[in-house]
């Protein structure tokens, strides 16, 4: 799983404006999966899977961690509601 990032010292990253016009990130972004498992080594070869075959792929160690990434941000209305993922494993 790599995530998006600009860092003009490593080859292998591309610059952040190149991901936003790669038509592969642009259809990844459109299918996001939350992986939920403890050991990290399954979190890794399901995320790493479903990156290759083309998921945006979160991966979160405990229940408790998924929910503050889904939760609403703060300062947000009332009754907002997250952005979801499509799936959610565990």
């Amino acid at each position: 799983m790599r995530l998006a990032a600009s860092n003009k010292n490593d080859p292998d990253l591309k610059d952040t404006k190149d991901y936003i016009q790669d038509p592969k990130f642009v259809e990844r972004s459109k299918r996001w999966i939350v992986i939920v498992d403890d050991e990290e080594s399954i979190r890794m070869a399901v995320g790493d899977f479903l990156y290759d075959v083309g998921y945006q792929v979160t991966a979160c160690a405990d229940a408790d961690s998924m929910l503050e990434l889904l939760s609403p941000p703060e300062g947000s209305i009332d009754g907002e509601i997250a952005n979801l993922p499509d799936a959610i494993i565990r």
